[in-house]
Order: C-alpha cells, then structure tokens, then sequence
C-alpha cells in the first residue's frame, strides 16, 4: 500500500494563512463556488506537556453558486488545513488565532500518470471527472487538524507565524474556522521545474471551456463556528 506523506512547513503554513485571509486573489476566485460546513465533532488530545492537536470531522457542501458549469475531478478532495480566528472578519485582516496545513508531498507512482493519460481526452471524461451545474452542491465528509500550544515557553513549531495557547483559545470559543479544499492534487501535474503552473490543468482547461470550466484553484470556506469550550482534553 503506497503512504501518502504529509509534510507541514513553514511555506505551505504561509500560504495558508495568507489565502485563508483573502480567498479572492484569482479570477476563478469569484463567488463562482462556495465551500459551506458545519462541525460534526471535534476531540481535542494532548500530544505532549507542549501541544495539542484539535481534531475536527466536519460536513461540507461544494456548492456551484454561479451560472456556469464548473468540472471537479471524481476523486475526493483534499483538506490540507484550516486557520481559527475571533470573527469571521478576522481572516481577511489577518488576525488567525492559529493556522496548520499539509500537503502531500511529490508523488510520480504511476497512478498519477495513467489519471493523466485518461484525462488527456477531448471531452471530459465522465469516470475521471463531474460537471457540478449551477445550484448543484456536492456533499463532503472530511476532517482537519491543527496543532495549538499548551505551555507557548514549551511549544515550537514550524511556522514563524505565533499560534494562541488551546487555553486562550478555549477562552475566546466560540470561534471560527476556514479550511481550505484542494481539487485540482498537484500530483496530477507532471514533475517540472514549472510544476506550479499547472500547464497540464490549463491546458485541458482551454480544450474544455466550451463544454464547462475546470476548476484548478484551491478553495477556501465560509467561516465556520466552532465551539471549544467544553471539549475536555485526552491524551
């Protein structure tokens, strides 16, 4: 069985923080789709005298609120992260009470190219992709992770950008949560110094465009509400 390892680093930590502030920065980041969710459950576990992890299982729905056609790949989307705040106007000021993400790291196990191969078609395929219509939604299950400090003179962390104590986050709960929705894996993409300009993805996306738009961009959600104050800790 091939593992997917998932690398949290301070770049991927950056750019979450800085996207999940303003979501807007694309022209395919248009109110085109909507990330919306709610809380399923959350634990919260002691991972040493230091830190914790918040672990969050969470019901979203992709919803396909503009008037064009928009092509997702079948396979589910990921969750790299998410970032808490006091108030959902927070994020788009900068003000995150704390913030994780992981990507999968570069993978070129022959899965990725043999996806490539059936997408490389001159429509989209109906077994690699769907085509949500406009009002359609797309029901989600899936669950994200961060990782707060208990004692901050203990706690170090990968990121430069400081993170508030699970006590002070507790205190401040309920607060919210933004998670972030890859669709388009950078794995599908062939391994090249490029790699980030998604070519392969734009390229299909010209060929499409007549039929509905691919979607590359990550996404980010709605605020979500998230309650932590009487969540007790397990180690």
């Amino acid at each position: 069985m091939k593992s997917v390892m998932l690398c949290a680093i301070s770049a991927c930590l950056a750019l979450l923080a800085a996207n999940v502030e303003s979501h807007c920065i694309s022209g395919q980041r248009s109110k085109m789709l909507s990330l919306r969710g709610r809380v399923e459950s959350v634990e919260i576990k002691e991972i040493d005298r230091s830190s914790a992890v918040i672990d969050i299982k969470l019901k979203m729905d992709l919803v396909n609120t503009g008037v064009t056609p928009v092509i997702l790949l079948r396979r589910e989307p990921l969750f790299p992260g998410g970032a808490l705040a006091r108030k959902p106007d927070d994020f788009r000021m900068g003000n995150v009470l704390a913030a994780d993400a992981g990507w999968p790291s570069n993978d070129i196990s022959p899965e990725w190219t043999t996806l490539r191969t059936n997408l490389d078609k001159p429509k989209p395929p109906a077994d690699e992709t769907r085509i949500l219509m406009p009002n359609e939604s797309w029901p989600i299950q899936t669950s994200v992770r961060l990782i707060v400090p208990i004692d901050p003179s203990k706690y170090t962390s990968l990121s430069s950008r400081k993170k508030e104590s699970l006590a002070t986050i507790r205190q401040l709960s309920p607060v919210w949560l933004r998670v972030v929705c890859e669709v388009w894996p950078w794995n599908v993409e062939p391994l090249t110094a490029d790699r980030n300009k998604l070519e392969f993805g734009h390229r299909l996306q010209r060929r499409w465009k007549d039929i509905a738009l691919l979607w590359l961009d990550e996404i980010y959600s709605e605020p979500i509400m998230l309650d932590l104050k009487s969540i007790a800790s397990s180690r």
